[in-house]
């Protein structure tokens, strides 16, 4: 892990019948973050076997990075998508 990085790290329950709503809202979360951020290192996603608890891992070049990816309208229509679909 290097020192001039900036990590995140999320976790969250998910709401039993809910999986298959959160795995869209991932992918598409993903794709956006791969289209749009080139500069992001790390965007990951971890289930449990259960499905129900998820962990969210992401490292930023720069705090400059990091703040403009936090505030991209990109991701707040998806994170309040997620909320909603979480319960």
């Amino acid at each position: 892990m290097e020192h001039n990085q900036i990590h995140f790290r999320a976790e969250f329950t998910i709401e039993e019948g809910k999986i298959e709503v959160y795995k869209k809202l991932v992918q598409e979360m993903s794709r956006v973050v791969e289209a749009n951020e080139q500069d992001t290192l790390n965007y990951q996603f971890y289930l449990n076997r259960a499905e129900l608890q998820c962990v969210v891992k992401e490292t930023y070049t720069t705090q400059r990075l990091c703040l403009i990816t936090l505030t991209a309208l990109h991701h707040k229509q998806y994170f309040q998508g997620f909320l909603v679909s979480l319960g």
